[in-house]
């Protein structure tokens, strides 16, 4: 285990040829954080990131989130909402579902962070549309 003082924050974990290497924890100076693998510098793997006002749990690859991941909204206007699926380049992407804090959800197909294509909408009030999404 070794501390490294990187732009941004310090690093505490593996180490190899002084860039972040394997396991270990980045601690951001506004506040963020990021527990799990690193491979040359940058997340990679699974780990755990929190971030303003998200904490995201699930793959990374080249420092976004990529593949598997749940993204949790912890403060501000979406406290309490969730998205649980695919994410490709840091977005929504792929097969998912997103549900609202106070009921109801989104499952489907999403692209860039958005639905779209074939999904299934039901509000809290019950309110249900299923078809094509663009």
């Amino acid at each position: 285990m070794e501390e490294l003082e990187m732009p941004g924050g310090t690093y505490r974990g593996e180490v190899e040829d002084g860039v972040p290497n394997g396991h270990g924890t980045f601690s951001a100076k506004d506040g963020g954080s990021y527990v799990g693998n690193h491979l040359n510098g940058v997340p990679s793997g699974h780990g755990v990131m929190l971030y303003g006002n998200t904490r995201y749990e699930g793959e990374f690859a080249e420092g976004s989130y990529h593949g598997e991941g749940t993204l949790t909204y912890v403060a501000g206007k979406y406290t309490g909402d969730s998205y649980a699926g695919d994410f490709e380049n840091g977005q929504p992407s792929g097969m998912g579902r997103y549900a609202y804090a106070e009921g109801g959800y989104c499952w489907g197909r999403w692209s860039e962070g958005k639905t779209h294509g074939l999904a299934v909408q039901e509000l809290a009030n019950g309110e249900r549309y299923e078809g094509q999404f663009e």
